[in-house]
């Protein structure tokens, strides 16, 4: 049986807080210099988080006994399906046409 890797966790935790904090920071500055964030910029802190989860989340569900080709099957599916809905309100929020999705 694989030993499920520890050291990719602590490296997904690592991608998520440090990709989190630069587009926090890219998000703000341009939210306090009143203008429209770059969307071709933000996207690769965006997608750093979102490798981060997938590595994060595979590993943690291997340390359960999940097979890794499942478990990343999964974590990837479950991530792309949440990042894509975020990234959308997102820029649906920023570029000022946002609309109530859910009410």
């Amino acid at each position: 049986m694989r030993e499920p890797s520890y050291l990719l966790i602590l490296a997904g935790i690592f991608a998520l807080i440090t990709a989190g904090a630069a587009l926090q920071e890219m998000i703000k500055q341009a939210w306090l210099r009143e203008e429209k964030p770059d969307f071709g910029r933000l996207l690769v802190p965006y997608l750093t988080m979102g490798a981060g989860l997938v590595a994060l989340m595979a590993s943690g569900l291997e340390i359960f006994g999940i097979p890794p080709a499942g478990a990343y099957g999964v974590s990837i599916v479950l991530v792309l399906t949440v990042a894509g809905f975020v990234w959308w309100r997102l820029t649906a929020e920023l570029t000022g046409k946002g609309s109530n999705f859910f009410w």
